[in-house]
C-alpha cells in the first residue's frame, strides 16, 4: 500500500505546482520583463502591457487546468487503491506524461489571447 501512496503523491505534484504557480502569477505577477520567472514567450515579452496580461492570464489558465487535472488524477487513483504495484507504477507514469502534455498545451490559449488582445 505504501507504493500506492507514493505514486498518488507523485502524481498530484504537477497539478499542485500548476495551482500554486498559477495563483502566484495571477496575484503577484513579476513587474518587470525578465528571462528567469514568469510566462516568457516572444509575444509576452513585447511590452510591459503584454507581459502583465500574459502573467495574469496564464495564472488563471494554470489554476483552472491544475484543479481539473488534480480532480481527474484523484478520481483515477482512488478506485485503484490496493492494486498491484506494477499497475500503479505504469499508471502513474502515464498520468505524469499526460499532465506534462496538458501543461504544455496551456501555452496555446494564452498565446491566442495575447494575439487577440494585442495583435501580431
Amino acid at each position: 500500500m505504501w507504493f500506492w501512496w507514493f505514486m498518488f503523491f507523485s502524481d498530484i505534484l504537477v497539478p499542485i505546482i500548476m495551482i500554486i504557480a498559477g495563483f502566484w502569477l495571477y496575484k503577484f505577477p513579476p513587474k518587470d520583463i525578465n528571462t528567469l520567472f514568469g510566462y516568457r514567450t516572444v509575444r509576452s515579452m513585447q511590452s510591459p502591457e503584454t507581459w502583465l496580461f500574459a502573467q495574469k492570464y496564464s495564472g488563471k489558465v494554470w489554476m483552472i487546468s491544475g484543479f481539473s487535472v488534480l480532480t481527474i488524477t484523484a478520481l483515477i487513483h482512488i478506485p485503484l487503491y490496493g492494486v498491484n504495484d506494477n499497475v500503479i507504477g505504469t499508471l502513474g507514469a502515464i498520468i505524469v506524461f499526460i499532465q506534462i502534455i496538458i501543461l504544455l498545451f496551456t501555452l496555446y490559449p494564452v498565446e491566442m489571447a495575447l494575439k487577440k488582445k494585442f495583435g501580431e
